[in-house]
């Protein structure tokens, strides 16, 4: 389930976590006999139960746990024993080559150094280097 909260917006998210157990501000609509008093008192995100699944773990879903979820028995946080990360099942060695881009002109848009920048950088500096070479199957 959190792996659909990080395609959310996460501002909003944020947003909606810090303001769930706030107190109502017109108590139309309210049966007051149900209320306990732990909520009145505000109360109510440490009452709270807060159950994520996730197939990954992710350090905003962590911190997310330990900023808004805060309960008063604790935090109890399961992972499998045989989870490994996905750079770890690379079964051959990749060679990562990282260049650096021209600075960007002051009188030039930020959005078209971005893109049609990085697109002239590739196809006159990158491009002609890959044709060169003898490595196959380069993605």
């Amino acid at each position: 389930m959190s792996d659909v909260f990080l395609m959310q917006n996460w501002e909003h998210l944020l947003h909606c976590l810090q303001h769930l157990n706030l107190q109502p501000s017109t108590p139309k609509h309210t049966d007051f006999s149900r209320v306990k008093q732990w909520a009145l008192d505000g109360h109510g995100k440490i009452f709270r139960q807060n159950l994520v699944f996730s197939s990954l773990s992710s350090a905003q879903i962590s911190a997310l746990f330990g900023k808004e979820c805060a309960g008063h028995r604790g935090l109890v946080k399961i992972t499998p024993l045989n989870q490994r990360d996905q750079l770890s099942q690379i079964l051959y060695p990749v060679r990562q080559v990282f260049s650096r881009m021209r600075e960007r002109r002051a009188d030039e848009n930020l959005v078209e150094y971005l893109t049609s920048g990085r697109y002239q950088y590739f196809v006159d500096n990158m491009l002609p280097r890959l044709q060169k070479s003898d490595v196959t199957n380069i993605v």
